[in-house]
């Protein structure tokens, strides 16, 4: 296991800290309402689309993929790339118990609240699944997933940080999150994975 400072684990919750003061930006000056309101409008003929894609970035989902994908390479001789995607899954589900912690602590409203009793401010500490808004949480996994093995696909990263955004879009496009709730969830959701990826895994990328 890869030995991390005192100052590296301090590096990695200030750039978790900073992404989410960032990332409330977008609510603090009421950019999410027009842009959930535009969403609503423009993907409301295809939204049956964006509900499936949506779907993807369903933990259990993501938990068998990363499995298959390690059995894949397994069986092809590559234990670099099986251990990384072995681990990638529970990394994504320990990244998403991190960001339960936020949800339940923020507690920020649904789009759906503020659609029908125009709710958009905080509720801190609300328990109720419906103020459980920020951060996304299939964004946050998906990115968890993505920061653990990058570094094995150089050349392929920024097509893996592509296709995760697209899982967060979606959150926006089925009216499930805000914009400053995927922003968050992508940002801390990348960080946590590298960072979990860190003290779990050997750095054997190479």
């Amino acid at each position: 296991m890869n030995k991390i400072s005192v100052a590296m684990h301090l590096k990695y919750w200030a750039v978790i800290c900073i992404a989410l003061v960032c990332s409330a930006v977008p609510y603090a000056f009421g950019f999410d309402v027009p842009m959930h309101l535009w969403a609503q409008d423009f993907f409301a003929s295809t939204r049956p689309f964006w509900k499936f894609l949506t779907d993807a970035g369903e933990g259990w989902v993501q938990v068998v993929f990363c499995y298959l994908v390690s059995f894949y390479y397994y069986r092809h001789a590559d234990y670099i790339k099986s251990r990384f995607w072995f681990w990638a899954g529970p990394i994504s589900l320990l990244a998403g118990v991190v960001g339960q912690l936020f949800k339940r602590s923020i507690g920020r409203p649904r789009p759906v609240l503020f659609d029908r009793y125009e709710l958009y401010d905080m509720q801190w500490f609300e328990m109720g699944y419906k103020f459980h808004s920020f951060p996304s949480g299939h964004t946050l996994t998906t990115f968890a997933i993505v920061g653990v093995v990058a570094s094995l696909y150089p050349r392929a990263k920024y097509l893996f940080i592509l296709l995760a955004g697209l899982i967060g879009f979606t959150r926006i496009a089925v009216g499930a999150h805000w914009f400053a709730d995927v922003l968050a969830g992508a940002v801390l959701g990348y960080v946590l994975g590298l960072y979990f990826s860190r003290l779990f895994l050997q750095k054997e990328s190479k």
